[in-house]
């Protein structure tokens, strides 16, 4: 599946910026935003662990988690009332 995208106040600049690389490129302008979009949507792993360790950081030292494992069968289940 595709997603669209449409983004209001583009400088000019940078339109034209990217219409002179998507010209040296041998692209579409399309084309180039999409290259441009999805070479920046890559995220490493390295990066995703980082997250991971910042958002695990924001618990603090003595709460116990709960069993995420009993909440998604809960959900699953529809049944909706998690203690």
């Amino acid at each position: 599946m595709m997603g669209r995208i449409e983004i209001d106040k583009v400088d000019d600049k940078v339109i034209a910026g990217i219409a002179v690389e998507a010209k040296l490129q041998g692209r579409t302008f399309e084309d180039q935003v999409r290259a441009i979009l999805s070479s920046h949507a890559v995220v490493s792993k390295e990066d995703r662990l980082k997250l991971v360790d910042e958002i695990r950081a924001m618990t603090p030292k003595d709460r116990q988690q709960p069993d995420s494992a009993g909440m998604l069968r809960a959900l699953r289940d529809g049944n909706f009332d998690i203690d």
